[in-house]
């Protein structure tokens, strides 16, 4: 049965709301972080966040919304990588960015595998595209600046290498989760982003 498209709530209006709508989140990343779905139920993010049953998003929603949230600091802090490694070599400012993706910063594997299997992409499109394009907007902005970078249809080549990345290193997380953290993965990476965008 396919499933439905699950919309974000509303924002919070109160203070008290937003704490609430924070503390439910930060509960279900840390209950997907540790268990994987298997004990993921309003009832054990409820307790855990110290909050009224009452006050939960339904488990759709909820995973829903720690996918989106996932997708927007992971956007941010790739934002946020490509501008302070500015200054640095393609290879360097490469690594950076693979250290990001493959690294425990944005979210913990085991939380991201789970909502790659359990969160339709339906559920968080909007997020995705929004997000998608604030990074390769910043992607292409950085490679049209770069001597390093070869010449070329920057728009294409931003869409290539930045696709190629994230579709490896879900993969990764997928189906060999162990790589995320072994060496010559991520130096392979790095050489794929390399080879493509170097002068």
């Amino acid at each position: 049965m396919p499933r439905v498209p699950v919309k974000p709530r509303r924002k919070p209006k109160t203070s008290v709301g937003k704490s609430i709508a924070d503390a439910l989140v930060t509960a279900a990343e840390q209950i997907l972080s540790t268990n994987g779905v298997e004990t993921f139920s309003t009832n054990k993010i409820a307790q855990r966040a110290g909050v009224s049953v009452g006050s939960l998003y339904n488990k759709e929603s909820l995973l829903a919304e720690v996918a989106r949230r996932l997708e927007q600091r992971t956007a941010q802090t790739l934002i946020d990588t490509l501008k302070r490694c500015r200054d640095q070599p393609l290879r360097a400012v490469a690594g950076e960015v693979v250290d990001v993706l493959l690294g425990n910063d944005i979210g913990e594997l085991r939380m991201r595998q789970a909502l790659r299997r359990e969160v339709p992409a339906g559920w968080t499109s909007e997020t995705s595209a929004e997000v998608d394009q604030r990074v390769r907007q910043e992607l292409m902005t950085e490679l049209a600046r770069r001597t390093d970078v070869r010449q070329g249809p920057t728009p294409m080549m931003t869409w290539m290498v930045a696709h190629t990345v994230e579709m490896i290193v879900e993969h990764a997380v997928n189906t060999q989760p162990e790589l995320m953290t072994v060496p010559v993965f991520r130096d392979e990476l790095v050489e794929l982003v390399v080879r493509y965008l170097q002068a």
